[in-house]
């Protein structure tokens, strides 16, 4: 079995002090994972303070990247600004808010689920590609194509966030969408509209992810 090539995206803009101990929180249980893959955190301060303020608190775990920005960044322009940068290291992609939490196992399930399936496709010899694995959220087993989702449930085939990001770049409302609040919504409504003709896919009922969202 091939090494899993997946990494987990944080996006994040610190505007207040609580923001930062989340922030710490959220890298402490993406570091503390039983499976182990690197963690890019693209993220902006609203002030200097705040900056100087993680830089004396953050872990020093060679696991994480950090990249500050000088500008405050709408979240799908963090993430599109660390796929532009390291995309082409990974074949799979996980999120996490930076005012959430993973459990201790969430990524050793995706890892196996994706083992799993990439093991399917090779014993049967299609050409399929596995597109992604969906944890539980409030899509029910079966209906990826449906219902409701957020973002941070997928774990994604590069080819998806390229296609994405390629389908954005052709239209003159790029901008618009990246800088959304609703970016992660028409993300998810594009993965659902994908031909799953060409991909197989795969499904975790536990949901492994604890949300914290703070003001």
């Amino acid at each position: 079995m091939s090494e899993i090539k997946a990494c987990i995206i944080v996006p994040s803009h610190i505007s207040s002090v609580e923001r930062l101990t989340y922030l710490q929180q959220c890298l402490r249980s993406l570091t503390n994972q039983t499976v182990k893959i690197p963690v890019y955190l693209s993220t902006s301060f609203a002030t200097d303070e705040l900056k100087a303020a993680f830089d004396a608190i953050r872990d020093d775990d060679e696991n994480v990247v950090v990249v500050n920005r000088n500008t405050q960044l709408s979240q799908f322009k963090h993430i599109k600004a660390i796929y532009d940068e390291y995309g082409s290291n990974y074949d799979y992609f996980m999120f996490c808010d930076d005012d959430d939490l993973y459990h201790r196992t969430r990524v050793k399930r995706f890892v196996a689920e994706i083992s799993r399936l990439e093991q399917q496709v090779l014993k049967v010899g299609s050409k399929q590609r596995v597109l992604c694995v969906l944890s539980s959220y409030t899509i029910q087993p079966g209906s990826i194509l449906s219902g409701e989702g957020e973002y941070w449930s997928y774990c994604l085939n590069t080819t998806i966030l390229k296609c994405f990001f390629d389908f954005l770049s052709s239209n003159s409302y790029e901008e618009d969408i990246l800088n959304h609040e609703f970016a992660d919504t028409i993300f998810v409504d594009y993965i659902r509209k994908i031909d799953y003709r060409n991909y197989v896919h795969g499904y975790i009922t536990e949901v492994l992810y604890n949300t914290q969202k703070v003001g």
